[in-house]
């Protein structure tokens, strides 16, 4: 597709960023309420992230519990855990995905 060129004007280009007018009030306000909305939206996510983490913590004491009891239950002692030997460590290479 050719681009045709444009044509001399003594018009200049009607843009926003052009202008020199102050903006309107109703675009302003517009605008403003936008703002307030996405801030309420950001808020809310902010709850549910929240109560998320709450949730994930709260699982996961209720499965070391499981854990400590099922040991306790059957009277499973683990070894310690020491220093981890250099040729059996696989380092960073292991990811996991879920």
């Amino acid at each position: 597709m050719t681009r045709f060129p444009r044509i001399g004007t003594t018009i200049p280009k009607r843009t926003l960023a052009s202008r020199k007018l102050v903006p309107n009030k109703h675009a302003v306000y517009l605008k403003l309420s936008y703002l307030e909305l996405e801030r309420q939206r950001r808020h809310v996510e902010i709850g549910h992230a929240t109560s998320r983490v709450t949730s994930l913590k709260r699982r996961i004491g209720e499965i070391d519990r499981e854990i400590a009891r099922m040991l306790a239950l059957h009277g499973v002692i683990l070894p310690e855990l020491g220093a981890v030997d250099p040729e059996l460590d696989p380092g960073s290479g292991i990811s996991i995905r879920y």
